[in-house]
């Protein structure tokens, strides 16, 4: 088992809920009001999630508490549908990647590995989250890119071509794939800007 995170300390939860759309039309996440992660409590949600992210329903009956809300949890979805359907053709990538973007939106733990490090305000929906700091295990970043970056879609075409958006594969690598920059990326992994840190843990 590969340590994914690595560890940073601050409170439970980063960021929790909706703020409402951007220019773009892209779905904002608002900034945490909130210390602790707390449960779905929503048995429709909690199915459909653990679809998807089964690793916090795992060795428990009851409600699990999460980082995310029923409308992150539904963008969530909306992403991983993407991402399966680009790279369907191989388990191991989808279950890599499914791993990583489950945790980034709902994991209980998010404020060891993720800091909120540019934010803005919305009018009616309060402060939105911009741009994050993500702390990453450089073993597992890579290998999760290099399951995927072989994989071919149905049309017969490198799916890291449509997936590393502007980049392509020619020139695409671990970091340029997960840095989700709305305004120059076509294939939206995240809706704000991610810099990814990473360390090797050898």
């Amino acid at each position: 088992m590969i340590d994914i995170y690595l560890d940073i300390t601050y409170s439970d939860i980063v960021w929790y809920g909706d703020c409402g759309l951007s220019d773009k039309g892209l779905p904002r996440t608002c900034v945490s009001k909130q210390c602790r992660a707390v449960p779905l409590n929503n048995k429709a949600v909690e199915t459909l999630l653990a679809r998807w992210c089964p690793q916090y329903f795992e060795g428990t009956d009851e409600s699990p508490p999460l980082c995310c809300d029923a409308v992150n949890v539904a963008t969530l979805v909306e992403k991983l549908s993407i991402v399966e359907d680009i790279f369907g053709g191989c388990p191991t990538c989808l279950k890599n990647v499914f791993k990583l973007l489950c945790d980034l939106t709902c994991s209980p733990k998010q404020s060891e590995f993720l800091n909120v490090t540019k934010t803005n305000k919305d009018e009616e929906y309060g402060e939105y989250v911009e741009e994050i700091q993500a702390y990453v295990a450089e073993e597992y970043l890579n290998g999760t890119y290099n399951s995927c970056k072989d994989v071919f879609t149905g049309f017969g075409n490198l799916a890291m071509d449509l997936a590393c958006g502007d980049n392509g594969d020619s020139i695409c690598t671990a970091k340029l794939w997960y840095k989700g920059d709305p305004d120059t990326t076509n294939f939206r992994i995240m809706n704000f800007g991610v810099t990814l840190i990473t360390k090797d843990k050898s």
